[in-house]
């Protein structure tokens, strides 16, 4: 969650409705944008992650208009082509593959607006764009460039040019050295032989992307023209952040004009504003609300979210999804949007029909006696997302085959995890800044592939664990994982294993029989056949070299399901 400072009177201009503080206060909170605190005219409103259209007053002004009824479904746009044409050339595909682009027309710029520009840049690039790694975002002014523009990767002595803040050339390498914003974002492109660059069509600077501008395109209060740039690695978020920027100003009455991305034989036009469509089922709706809402009511709330809804068939809607939301990615988001168009306010309280005593479950206290065991070993506990980009179990050389998702929302979360080990080296690989030794573990669900499951898949609970030290062997993560294995009541043999991802003759595979009470499989049973449960070893040098980990690291991972 980040806090986004808003001028309260221009807020109100923009809805052009007058309201009390307390009417305000209670339709912000409506919108999911809290008021934090009040400083004078400003309100510092907290926005979540997920909401990266709300960091602006635009955005806010937008989602209040829709939820006070004053304007619903889709907001207008202003966007024309004719914005210019930029060349990308391939060797930006080894550092920042991805650019969108827009020219901004007739602006008008304050003092006060230069701050909240320079805000929304960097609460996007913050949250959205996660500093910059994912998402960066270049404003200039426009009116002493000379398209087409070419976007490409050079060696970083190459070329020179005045950063922001600084008033003589520097080469991209002594910006990343020695520039304020070069210290702070350099490590994002230092790994790569050549680094990124925009230059117009007299080879003048834009950008450093993701670093810094070049002074050549400072916005000032006298700028009537804006070119924006958004560099990234994840095509789908650039084009939300370029999304969510040029609504901002064509809710302020700017003219937005489209721009070509050549890239090879392949041309797009950004930003791509095309709705994004997806189906929501009026029974279900109704289902997971309690209510009996008609599809007219379910219209009418969806469209003060600012979404366009119309009926597909006598169950369900087709709903046009604006492309600067950043939070849909299943029909039950769509749900949520109904619950907040219709009012949380207006729901009416239910008692149970059924009366129950609460309590912990059991598969939560196993696995809080699990976690107890690794914190009292020392080691530290860390939570990934159970969605992964193939690139974390590649760089980790893992065998285990992963679950695609057919709809992925980003190349970020394309497959469903098969294992927890490539999480940990990835946690690991980001914080070798960081003191050694690092002993992390992760205790959470993995999917595997079962074609006699109805879903083909089942989902386990696993538990994995890496010891990172420049003494680190077998030995040290070998302890930990037997002491399990007592504590499971195994009794267990070890036996070599072949596992990409481990040095050969450095690892081994733990089979063994449950001997305690019966556990959560029906394949398992006391004194039975024996299965594998764990793998454990010291991690190959080619994962730590993929990963740049540049420490000996051994661990272990080791199947639950069975003993829950």
């Amino acid at each position: 969650m980040v806090t986004t400072a808003i001028n309260k009177i221009y807020l109100l201009r923009l809805i052009g409705k007058k309201l009390s503080d307390q009417q305000l206060e209670e339709s912000l909170h409506q919108i999911k944008a809290p008021i934090d605190s009040i400083d004078g005219g400003t309100l510092n409103i907290e926005v979540t992650g997920d909401r990266p259209d709300l960091l602006s007053a635009e955005g806010i002004g937008r989602s209040l208009k829709g939820y006070l009824g004053i304007e619903k479904g889709l907001p207008d746009e202003k966007f024309k082509s004719g914005g210019g044409v930029i060349f990308v050339e391939p060797s930006v595909r080894e550092v920042r593959e991805f650019i969108v682009a827009a020219v901004i027309e007739n602006v008008r710029i304050t003092d006060d607006d230069l701050k909240d520009l320079i805000q929304i840049q960097e609460k996007l690039t913050l949250t959205h764009g996660r500093k910059r790694k994912k998402v960066a975002i270049g404003l200039h002014d426009a009116k002493s460039l000379v398209g087409p523009f070419i976007y490409k990767a050079v060696d970083p002595d190459s070329v020179l040019f005045v950063p922001l803040g600084k008033t003589q050339k520097m080469t991209m390498r002594e910006i990343a050295q020695k520039h304020e914003k070069g210290i702070e974002y350099g490590g994002i492109v230092s790994g790569a032989r050549k680094w990124p660059i925009i230059v117009d069509s007299k080879n003048q600077v834009l950008s450093f992307p993701p670093i810094i501008n070049g002074t050549l395109t400072e916005l000032s209060t006298s700028t009537k023209t804006i070119f924006v740039d958004i560099t990234g690695t994840d095509f789908h978020s650039c084009n939300i952040a370029l999304n969510i920027i040029c609504q901002d100003f064509s809710d302020r009455g700017a003219l937005v004009r489209t721009v070509e991305i050549r890239a090879g034989s392949k041309t797009i036009i950004t930003p791509q504003t095309a709705p994004e469509k997806m189906l929501l089922s009026t029974e279900k709706a109704n289902k997971l609300l309690g209510t009996e809402l008609s599809q007219k009511q379910i219209i009418e709330a969806l469209g003060k979210q600012r979404i366009s809804a119309t009926i597909k068939s006598a169950v369900s809607l087709e709903c046009l999804i604006p492309r600067y939301r950043a939070d849909f990615l299943h029909p039950v988001d769509l749900i949520e949007e109904v619950a907040l168009g219709f009012g949380y306010n207006n729901f009416e309280p239910k008692a149970p029909s059924v009366f129950t005593k609460g309590g912990v479950l059991q598969r939560t206290k196993f696995i809080d006696s699990m976690t107890d065991l690794m914190v009292g070993a020392g080691f530290l506990q860390i939570n990934t997302p159970i969605l992964a980009n193939s690139k974390t179990a590649l760089k980790s050389l893992s065998e285990i085959p992963q679950i695609k998702i057919n709809n992925p929302v980003s190349e970020e979360y394309e497959y469903v995890r098969s294992s927890l080990l490539p999480h940990l080296l990835d946690a690991l690989s980001k914080n070798t800044h960081n003191p050694y030794p690092q002993k992390l573990f992760e205790i959470g669900q993995v999917a595997k592939k079962d074609d006699k499951s109805p879903l083909k898949a089942t989902n386990d609970l696993h538990l994995a664990a890496v010891f990172a030290n420049s003494n680190s062997n077998l030995s040290d993560i070998s302890g930990t994982l037997l002491s399990l294995l007592d504590h499971l009541k195994i009794s267990h043999n070890l036996s070599p294993s072949l596992l990409k991802v481990f040095i050969p003759g450095r690892q081994g595979k733990i089979s063994g029989k449950f001997n305690g009470k019966g556990g959560g499989s029906p394949n398992i049973h006391a004194g039975t056949h024996s299965i594998d449960l764990a793998f454990l070893g010291e991690i190959n040098p080619q994962a730590l070299e993929n990963l740049k980990i540049e420490v000996p690291v051994c661990g272990f991972e080791i199947d639950l399901e069975s003993y829950v």
